[in-house]
């Protein structure tokens, strides 16, 4: 059983090791157990702080391309990824492809015709763009137009290929190109990620918490406008932004500027494992202010370690959590509502205690081992592995 994994999530290379992002790390984990051969394509470059975790498997191959940090920049790497494709194309029996990735159509016309392909739908790059706020608006115009080309290619091999969605909104949207589609909710839970605290009383200091990361479409500007509705009438409060990405530099200074950086914390990127779980244990309410999702991994992880979470209603969270029991649900894009909803998450202990308990029980059946045996197994039930 050999699967090709067309992805391009990047490889950081030190000292002769590989390393990649600790939520990659986990699936490639999955799969290596699970098959004989796993081959990917991935960007690859020096190692850099969110490489935090080795791959170092023996049924593990991989097939570089040059390092990309933007989607935009991957688009200049064809060349590149036609070459791999034609090599990923010798060496398995069936694609495994990731979308959003530049030129995810290509698997359909180079391996499709003899090979199952796969498509996972993972985001709304379209969606996502429209919120690029530190952007003037004519560069977010042109972007979009400049993608739709791409869309349109990945829409026809969605057409012509069996996919899954990560959320309900991308799967509403996209249902009717394929009757063989699925909505899932990926996940990277293992057991030592599940927490039940023991109280939902709060402590000297009130710790909210965002982790993820920093571009545009996750809305923390938003969150930071929310914290200064809040932070005289709950002079306890702190906020800890976790995590890194390219809209970094524009958060920092707003902090600045409003003077709020002995109240919100920076904390840069944090491994997956044991470094997130004691931020989400160390937390008294996850705040999740994002405009564009398919399923949000950080609040599934969040709900795993039983912290209250406050999160916008996307990627089909709505449908899926109930608010002020499961949750509390507010608007994208509302700095009124999301104050609202934290002050009623600290002055509510009931509260927090029903969300923390309902929570955690949502998600317990959520776990990495059980979601990539249910990739595989639709390979396996198509016959796809020689």
């Amino acid at each position: 059983m050999k699967l090709g994994l067309f992805t391009c999530w990047s490889v950081g290379t030190e000292g002769g090791r590989h390393y990649t992002l600790g939520c990659h790390q986990r699936y490639l984990e999955e799969y290596c157990k699970r098959l004989d051969r796993v081959v990917l394509v991935a960007t690859m470059g020096p190692r850099e702080e969110k490489h935090d975790c080795e791959i170092n498997y023996p049924n593990l191959k991989i097939i570089s391309i040059p390092y990309f940090n933007r989607y935009i920049e991957g688009m200049f790497k064809l060349p590149h990824i036609l070459a791999a494709l034609l090599r990923l194309n010798t060496e398995v029996d069936a694609v495994y492809v990731r979308v959003p990735s530049p030129y995810c159509w290509l698997p359909r016309i180079i391996c499709g015709r003899k090979k199952k392909i796969l498509m996972h739908v993972c985001g709304d790059t379209l969606d996502a763009s429209q919120y690029g706020y530190h952007l003037p608006g004519i560069v977010r115009k042109l972007f979009r137009a400049a993608y739709m080309p791409e869309w349109l290619m990945t829409k026809w091999a969605l057409k012509k290929t069996e996919f899954i969605v990560n959320g309900e909104k991308a799967y509403l949207k996209l249902k009717h190109l394929n009757e063989n589609c699925a909505m899932v909710i990926s996940t990277t839970l293992r057991d030592e990620d599940f927490f039940m605290r023991e109280t939902a009383r709060l402590e000297e200091k009130i710790v909210i918490l965002y982790l993820g990361h920093i571009r545009a479409a996750k809305g923390i500007d938003v969150l930071i406008e929310a914290f200064k509705l809040i932070k005289d009438k709950y002079p306890r409060a702190q906020m800890l932004i976790a995590g890194s990405g390219e809209y970094l530099d524009v958060l920092q200074r707003k902090v600045e500027q409003e003077g709020l950086d002995e109240k919100i914390v920076f904390t840069g990127h944090v491994c997956a494992g044991e470094q997130r779980n004691t931020l989400y244990r160390g937390a008294d309410i996850f705040v999740f202010p994002s405009y564009s999702e398919g399923s949000p991994r950080v609040v599934i992880e969040a709900m795993a370690n039983s912290l209250p979470v406050i999160t916008t209603t996307v990627g089909g969270l709505g449908n899926r959590l109930k608010d002020g029991e499961d949750a509390l649900l507010v608007k994208p894009g509302s700095a009124v509502d999301i104050a609202s909803a934290i002050a009623r998450m600290i002055d509510d202990i009931e509260l927090r205690r029903r969300c923390s308990i309902n929570g955690y029980r949502k998600v317990l059946n959520h776990k990495v081992d059980a979601f990539i045996q249910s990739i595989v197994d639709r390979f396996q039930q198509h016959g796809a592995f020689q």
